[in-house]
């Protein structure tokens, strides 16, 4: 390169760089690391080695190629009584994602050894009312499982799971066979599955599910159970159970309806006075009813009422269309001379309370005090067993042995006579005093067969339903504690119901304030745990299009999927001067807390808001609240004029239909003024239902302390929005106001 060009190149790209022998590079502190990283590498393979080593003398092979059931048997292992069995099967695949999971390095559920994993999509609900069903469905449970042991034993000993989901088998195990048909989730060929309910619905809407709370089972586990439980029972709570009997509840206002006794030996004769097949194909087979659901009406009863009394023909009901006219007409001249024979005692025992009194009590008598001679009334002995049939039973027994024999003397007969008969009067005064506590006593059987006690207390319609709610939450309330697990449930349900105070519940419970307060809060908390995922649900569109009222089937309101409103809660007034600005409501001139409410066009509750201050706008409680996710493209919202959310409705593509303003006109116009009635018609539902919900739960009438906006830890929600959410789960079970015609 001549001397121009280089002046020419270093000038465009600048001086070159000349040799530096002291340069040593950008580190200076530059050293080998090679040895240490050999040492390392020499302790891993030694480590390695040496954890080889353990698991080929100590360990078991056989555990990386067989899975374990629950049990500790390996599935599937030549030589065992599970040979034939090589497939673990979960009841509950779910729970081996949850935390407790990996804490424990086990899934907290039960796993059984299988001969195939299954291919069919089954609840426990609908196998146990089909034997080839459920004969099938005992291959995926425990041994000794037998359909006569009632579908609430079967799933509370953990012996059979809940329901079946198509499987396929990776590493031996049984996963759910989950993928895409169509672009829709799909489990085996199905992207439909039935909940147990008669019910169908959606793979895909189970995901909407996944913000339910931590201690709340997954919808499918715990809707389907409840919702057919509680169908069942205010099904068949309306209807006798008898074979060709057509009484129903409101039919007839004189007609009662009686629970199937839960004495054993009593149960029995009931079943087989009733002589009820079990199904139409299996017409041989004994009918076994269910703990809950079934009534028979007094019809049935040669009196028209059930009798407590075992020697009564009514203590077993008689009358039915296989009886023949004969046999029932000797079973009224049955009943006609008991009722005399009872009229006749208890004439007696008039009479033995007034000559008890009238005969003074001798000091000493004339009886002889011969070895042959009988015994006085002190002196015979009564035994255990008789004293026991005098306290059950309704007639009047004799108090001495059949074999024993008067006394000779005049006086001394009167005066055996007269302990005789005092004596019996005692007893029989003792059996009506057991009676009458038995019927002021809060328990299970108090409220049995009072449907109005129960809806007097509770709010709740039926003794069955009741029940039913019970047997939901009970596993999760307070086994240590001074009151029963019933008598928490009904405190929690009476507080709600009459809005009484802690220090009355107290006093009637017998117990401190405190302890009171304490059991509510846990009581309601459990509560809003179990039933409001439950119960409070937004419903798929096809449901609701199926089931849609008759005044909603007209062409602009067909597509209405919910009426919103929102109601406010008086409260107390808050210490602090934020908080008292933030709920104070100008349009009731109080502090207030206000929820928003929507329901669904069949009547039933779909959502409800988280509470928030008096003072703030309807608008901005449904943009904040989770309202706006459930619209769907097209649906149809109906509201007051003050909600002012059009623009947020149709960023959701869907549509707001409220009442038209008159604008500076001096009056609508007649297509207006016909839509508006319409939507006033229909809007007026949502009104009713707020109005069922405060009169149902006077808790939502009165002025809250200031205590139940307190937030529980556990799940960072206030117990008063806990309150408002059980209110309308309850709610949700009684029947609904808008008509179906």
């Amino acid at each position: 390169m001549s001397e121009e060009e280089k002046g020419e190149y270093y000038g465009k790209n600048g001086e070159p760089v000349k040799y530096d022998p002291t340069f040593k590079g950008p580190i200076d502190n530059r050293s080998c690391t090679d040895i240490a990283c050999c040492v390392l590498f020499g302790l891993a393979l030694l480590a390695y080695f040496a954890v080889g080593i353990v698991a080929w003398s100590q360990g078991d092979p056989k555990r990386a190629l067989y899975p374990l059931n629950s049990e500790g048997q390996f599935c599937g292992h030549a030589g065992t009584p599970l040979e034939n069995k090589p497939y673990l099967f979960y009841f509950n695949i779910m729970k081996c994602a949850s935390s407790m999971a990996l804490l424990a390095f086990q899934c907290p559920t039960p796993q059984i050894c299988v001969e195939n994993c299954p291919n069919k999509f089954k609840t426990l609900i609908k196998a146990y009312s089909n034997p080839e069903d459920f004969e099938y469905y005992k291959k995926f449970c425990k041994e000794g499982v037998d359909r006569n042991m009632g579908i609430k034993k079967i799933l509370q000993s953990d012996l059979c799971p809940s329901m079946l989901i198509p499987s396929t088998s990776f590493t031996r195990k049984c996963f759910p066979t989950f993928g895409m048909k169509g672009g829709q989730v799909a489990v085996g060929e199905n992207t439909q599955i039935d909940d147990g309910s008669g019910k169908t619905i959606e793979l895909r809407e189970m995901t909407s599910y996944r913000h339910a709370p931590l201690r709340a089972p997954p919808f499918w586990q715990q809707s389907a159970q409840l919702t057919a439980a509680v169908k069942e029972a205010k099904t068949m709570v309306d209807n006798c159970c008898a074979p060709g009997c057509t009484n129903r509840r409101g039919k007839n206002k004189s007609t009662s309806f009686y629970r199937i006794p839960k004495d054993a030996e009593r149960r029995a004769k009931w079943i087989s006075a009733i002589k009820r097949a079990r199904s139409k194909q299996n017409k041989t087979e004994r009918w076994e009813p269910p703990a809950v659901g079934f009534r028979l009406c007094s019809d049935h009863f040669i009196s028209g009422r059930k009798s407590e009394n075992p020697l009564s023909p009514d203590f077993i009901p008689s009358i039915f269309n296989h009886v023949p006219s004969p046999e029932k007409r000797k079973r009224k001249m049955r009943l006609d001379v008991f009722n005399r024979r009872q009229k006749a005692k208890l004439q007696r025992i008039e009479q033995i309370k007034l000559s008890a009194i009238a005969i003074p009590p001798s000091q000493s008598t004339d009886c002889p005090q011969g070895n042959d001679r009988a015994p006085t009334a002190d002196q015979t002995p009564i035994t255990q067993q008789d004293s026991t049939n005098d306290e059950l039973g309704n007639d009047v027994l004799p108090v001495l042995h059949d074999n024993v024999l008067s006394c000779s003397s005049e006086t001394c007969g009167k005066r055996l006579q007269s302990l005789e008969q005092e004596c019996q009067a005692l007893r029989t005064e003792n059996v009506l005093l057991k009676e009458k506590i038995n019927n002021t006593v809060l328990n299970e059987m108090s409220l049995h067969s009072d449907d109005k006690r129960v809806n007097i207390l509770t709010g709740l319609p039926t003794y069955s339903i009741l029940m039913t709610v019970f047997q939901f939450v009970a596993p999760f309330l307070k086994l240590k504690s001074c009151l029963t697990c019933f008598q928490q449930y009904m405190l929690m349900l009476m507080k709600l119901r009459m809005n009484l105070s802690f220090d009355f519940l107290a006093f009637y419970f017998k117990i401190d304030s405190t302890t009171v307060s304490k059991l509510f809060k846990h009581c309601i908390s459990v509560m809003h745990c179990r039933l409001v995922p439950s119960l409070v649900v937004w419903p798929d569109r096809e449901s609701l299009r199926q089931s849609l009222p008759y005044a909603f089937r007209n062409g602009s309101f067909e597509k209405t999927v919910c009426i919103i409103d929102c109601f406010e809660i008086f409260l107390e007034k808050p210490s602090r001067l934020l908080a008292s600005a933030q709920c104070y409501s100008s349009y009731k001139s109080h502090h207030t807390v206000k929820y928003l409410i929507a329901i669904c066009p069949q009547g039933s509750i779909c959502f409800i808001s988280s509470g928030w201050g008096g003072r703030t706008s309807d608008k901005y409680i449904t943009e904040q609240s989770n309202f706006l996710s459930h619209l769907l493209p097209g649906d149809v919202v109906l509201a007051d004029r003050g909600f002012l959310v059009k623009e947020s409705i149709q960023r959701c593509q869907a549509e707001l239909k409220i009442p038209a303003f008159t604008r500076g006109k001096k009056q609508l116009d007649p297509v207006d003024l016909e839509n508006t009635r319409c939507l006033a018609s229909l809007r007026i539902h949502i009104e009713r239902v707020i109005g069922v919900l405060r009169q149902k739960y006077t808790v939502l009438q009165s002025t809250v302390p200031i205590t139940f906006t307190d937030i529980d830890r556990e799940n960072e929600v206030t117990y008063l929005d806990k309150i408002v959410g059980v209110c309308c789960a309850l709610t949700n079970v009684s029947e609904s106001v808008v008509p179906f015609q």
